[in-house]
């Protein structure tokens, strides 16, 4: 079954799809071909086993060749082009696939399918052509038509084998690029996961990476000056290792035998990112790779090894610098990698990856100022590449400015359709705008172009709600609720739906998603919410805002929250810390509002504390009108209702709110 078929079997839902029927048929031609199934067979009770089913058919396409080497590259091909999880990139009815399986069979270019062996569209054609003669008639021709070829396919070398290189050259270099964007985001989402593994293996299978011991030596290769032949090679490496990265986190969540079956894939291609490098000249990212990997797969000795290497050996690069640190248990950013990143992208102000790792780094910190700039810096660098336009919205997107938001997913639409979360996203930012139609339409392409993410039905549920749809956000309300989400984005957002009718049921949902990513942000602040806000458990909630803050140090909302928290306890000292830091970091209407209510909460026990409190009020209502609502029933705030000073204020800020005032 294709993922979006177990994902309905696991709704309860009917899906009727030809492209699902299709992704059977090719399960059974990839078994006929290879005697072996595609994806691991799963025991266990349904509940257990559809969440890893749909994981393991999203993850990368399975190799044939590594089964039967047999199979030829275009056969391949039809089976792979089958079992693409994306629906929008499979074969889209039964006469395409046929279409590639006659032509096949009748040695003839493929049509819907790429045909990337240059041996073996030569083969075809050669088969396509009639003998000439019998007897030695044919062999004189066929000698003198092989010489003839023979000079030729040497003349059309020497013409255009460097040009040919060239542009292999300039596609892997973007695939690399495009690589280290979706696999080195702080921000872990299994969309872009698998479209920068997806584009690892495109810019690998090129060159015969994975099957050709011998490819460095491919006229590709030998065709390259010296110095792009070393920058070639590099950048392999470094898509191994990134690729490897990729495998090891897709292996967290999964059962014993799937998560060995992950980190020995990721140790395979450590080692052969090894072979890309001089002897003497391997990173240091590589062998301090490859001991987390051997740690995981249980071999200490190779760990410990690994490990004396990656001592030893120096850091070459600033790029290289800034990897070594991407991966930190105790950070969900180690401190080192945005120095590093900030360092590298100034002595190379061109690197386009680098500009959009830095601006990754800065959103999942809450600094969306900084984030925003890079992304410009990118675009700049990069105006046909989609993914700056869709960082840049969503920061746009969490700044709440709407209009450009929209702008922006509009522009990595036009670039790279089948962009699903654009989708998503853009449909947020016009539920922003109050384009609940428009958000409706574009959650609707999402989950008809194949996306399997259940937080699309509670953010349409909304926008039909919004929109007056009640009957319709009821159905996709329980449509996301009979589902179990596979993602922790859906986990968050399912937990967000619950918080008000089922608080418990909520909690539980924060607790999965923060099993899959516990350094998810929107988890962790949403858990500490319900537990202070719903459940009045507020020193539950302090240890995790703890977390929160020691994982995101500028993520001001964590900050200044455990402030408000630490107040309503009688922890003025530690209150008044939190209180001063987040201030220091951030004057936003919203920042500045909660720390008027700590200054308000402490007062209780320091009177002197109360100016204070209310000239950080007054702060927050000229930042906008929407805090004086807040500010007139908020609880937080009754120390200060006595007080004439307050009641003034609000007099005063009401006025200017009337017509005529």
């Amino acid at each position: 079954m294709a993922p979006e078929a177990l994902a309905a079997l696991q709704s309860g839902l009917p899906l009727l799809d030809a492209r699902g029927d299709l992704y059977a048929l090719g399960v059974i031609l990839y078994e006929l071909l290879t005697g072996h199934h595609p994806f691991p067979l799963r025991q266990g009770g349904v509940d257990e086993v559809l969440p890893l089913m749909i994981e393991d058919r999203l993850g990368p396409l399975p190799s044939l060749r590594q089964w039967n080497p047999a199979v030829s590259p275009a056969t391949e091909e039809i089976i792979l082009r089958g079992l693409e999880p994306n629906p929008a990139r499979r074969y889209q009815g039964a006469g395409q696939l046929a279409d590639d399986l006659h032509r096949q069979l009748d040695d003839c270019p493929l049509r819907y399918a790429p045909d990337r062996s240059p041996r073996e569209r030569t083969r075809k054609w050669a088969r396509r052509h009639p003998r000439l003669s019998l007897g030695m008639g044919l062999v004189t021709v066929s000698a003198l038509l092989m010489a003839g070829l023979v000079a030729v396919y040497n003349q059309r070398q020497r013409r255009f084998g460097p040009v040919e290189a060239a542009l292999a050259f300039r596609r892997l270099v973007d695939e690399h690029e495009t690589a280290r964007i979706l696999l080195l985001d702080p921000a872990e989402d299994r969309f872009r996961r698998h479209e920068g593994m997806v584009a690892c293996r495109r810019a690998l299978e090129r060159y015969g990476v994975l099957e050709t011991p011998s490819w460095p030596q491919s006229p590709l290769v030998a065709n390259l000056s010296a110095n792009e032949q070393t920058e070639l090679r590099t950048h392999v490496g470094e898509l191994l290792m990134l690729w490897a990265r990729a495998l090891a986190r897709q292996s967290a969540g999964h059962d014993t035998a799937r998560r060995t079956e992950l980190v020995r894939d990721a140790l395979r291609r450590n080692t052969l990112a090894q072979s890309c490098y001089q002897s003497g000249e391997v990173p240091r990212v590589l062998w301090s790779q490859r001991s987390d990997l051997a740690r995981l797969a249980g071999d200490e000795a190779e760990a410990a090894r690994s490990r004396v290497r990656a001592d030893n050996s120096p850091v070459r690069s600033l790029r290289e610098y800034s990897l070594l640190f991407v991966d930190d248990p105790d950070h969900a950013i180690s401190p080192r990698v945005l120095p590093a990143l900030a360092e590298a992208s100034r002595r190379n102000p061109r690197d386009f990856a680098l500009w959009m790792n830095l601006g990754q780094c800065h959103a999942l910190q809450g600094r969306l100022s900084e984030a925003e700039d890079c992304f410009t810096v990118a675009i700049e660098l990069r105006p046909q590449s989609p993914w700056a336009y869709f960082h840049r919205g969503r920061v746009e997107l969490d700044r709440q400015a709407y209009d450009q938001a929209s702008l922006d997913f509009d522009q990595a639409l036009r670039l790279h359709p089948q962009l699903l979360p654009a989708y998503v996203d853009r449909a947020l930012a016009r539920m922003g705008k109050r384009n609940n139609a428009g958000a409706i339409e574009d959650l609707t392409q999402a989950l008809d172009g194949g996306a399997l993410e259940t937080r699309i039905y509670f953010i349409r549920a909304e926008a039909r709600a919004r929109s007056g749809d009640r009957a319709g956000a009821e159905r996709d309300r329980a449509e996301g609720l009979g589902r179990r989400p596979i993602d922790d984005a859906s986990w968050a957002v399912r937990g967000l739906a619950r918080m008000h009718s089922d608080p418990t049921g909520a909690l539980a949902d924060f607790e999965e998603a923060l099993k899959l990513d516990p350094h998810m942000r929107s988890a962790l602040q949403n858990k500490a919410a319900l537990l202070s806000d719903h459940l009045g458990r507020w020193e539950e909630a302090i240890p995790v805002l703890d977390r929160l803050v020691s994982l995101y140090p500028d993520y001001v909302p964590a900050r200044v929250g455990r402030g408000v928290l630490l107040a309503r306890l009688g922890r003025r000292r530690d209150a008044i810390r939190d209180a001063e830091e987040s201030r220091n970091r951030d004057v936003s209407g919203d920042t500045t509002y909660r720390v008027a209510c700590i200054y308000a909460l402490t007062s209780k026990a320091e009177p002197a504390d109360r100016p204070r409190a209310l000239r950080m009020l007054a702060a927050a209502l000229n930042q906008g009108s929407r805090w004086l609502e807040i500010a007139r029933t908020d609880r937080d705030l009754d120390a200060l209702r006595d007080w004439r000073q307050f009641r003034d204020l609000i007099k005063t800020f009401a006025d200017q709110g009337r017509p005529g005032a």
